[in-house]
Order: C-alpha cells, then sequence, then structure tokens
C-alpha cells in the first residue's frame, strides 16, 4: 500500500517538474521573441503590485520580474492543463509512465519546432501588417500572440501524434485478435 502511494506522490512530482521545465522553456520562448514588456503587461503589472501595496517604490526592475514571473506562472498552468489532459486521453496508448513523459516533452519539442517556423519563416512579424492602431506599440500583443502560438502548435502536435498512436493501438490489437482466432483454429 505505501508503494501505492510513494508510486502516486513521484508521479505527481515528475508532472509537476516536467510542467515547470516545459512552462519555463514556452517563457525563455515568449520573451526571447520580444524585446520590452509591452506597456498593457507593464501597466497591469504596476496596478498589481499598487494593490498588493508594496511599502517601497516600484522601480522597472520590479515590473520587469513580476511579468516575468507572471508570465512563467501562465505558461506553466498552460502547461501543466496540457500534460493533465494529455494524460485522460493517453491512459489507453500509454500505459508506461516514463514513456508519457517523453511522448509529452517529444510533442513540446515538436511544437516549439513549428512555431518557431511558422513565426519566423510562414508568417513574420513585418509581413501582415502587425500595427493596426498607429499609436500602438508594435509589440503590444506580440506576447499574446507568441504564447496562444506556441500553445497552439504544441496541441496540434499533441493531437496528431495521440491521434497516430490510437490508430497504431486499435490496428494493433485488431491484428492481435485476428492472429489468436486464427491459432484458435
Amino acid at each position: 500500500m505505501k508503494r501505492n502511494k510513494l508510486s502516486g506522490f513521484a508521479r505527481a512530482l515528475s508532472v509537476m517538474i516536467v510542467s515547470l521545465l516545459i512552462g519555463v522553456a514556452m517563457t525563455r520562448f515568449v520573451v526571447s521573441q520580444f524585446g520590452m514588456i509591452p506597456s498593457w503587461m507593464a501597466a497591469s503589472t504596476r496596478t498589481m503590485l499598487e494593490a498588493l501595496r508594496v511599502s517601497e517604490p516600484i522601480g522597472v526592475e520590479d515590473i520587469m520580474d513580476a511579468s516575468l514571473l507572471a508570465t512563467l506562472v501562465v505558461c506553466w498552468i498552460i502547461a501543466a492543463l496540457v500534460m493533465f489532459t494529455a494524460a485522460r486521453f493517453t491512459r489507453e496508448t500509454i500505459r508506461l509512465f516514463p514513456l508519457f513523459l517523453a511522448f509529452v516533452v517529444g510533442t513540446y519539442a515538436g511544437g516549439l519546432l513549428v512555431s518557431h517556423w511558422i513565426n519566423d519563416v510562414l508568417l513574420p512579424p513585418n509581413s501582415i501588417g502587425w500595427n493596426l492602431d498607429p499609436a500602438a506599440e508594435p509589440e503590444d500583443f506580440f506576447a499574446l500572440y507568441l504564447l496562444c502560438l506556441h500553445s497552439i502548435c504544441w496541441i496540434g502536435v499533441l493531437a496528431i501524434l495521440l491521434g497516430a498512436l490510437t490508430l497504431i493501438h486499435r490496428l494493433r490489437t485488431r491484428s492481435h485478435r485476428k492472429t489468436e482466432s486464427t491459432i484458435g483454429k
């Protein structure tokens, strides 16, 4: 009984660690693509720090650190939700937990490559007229765009490979049933 509890704890801890690492990688992807903090993020971070009644004066470094932490938390939550959903859908096809973690990390790497390709080659920011409002900063919504692009690419690669795994699992099960039925005759 203790072994199952420890195993459950080890699984939960490994999912937390892997989702944190994926969240850090997502944050790095989003932050590395745009140079400055968008004005809406700086304003909302300043408002949040003022609402928390920080006694010291709020400097630029505090705003940058808090917005980076907020981006990390959002990316970590997205990674944990995607991993939880993937765990629900892969129960039948991937039975070993280390293989599940490798599957999630592999699909994340695939999604990262696809999102880099879309962002850098297919739809570079200068080609589609990002700045619809002349008064807005060019990168006002670029961080949200990158986060959504990266998440959608990861979920897309995950869904495609999950569909392929399900198809392979069904074909394999069907071939085992045919083999068993011909052996029994």
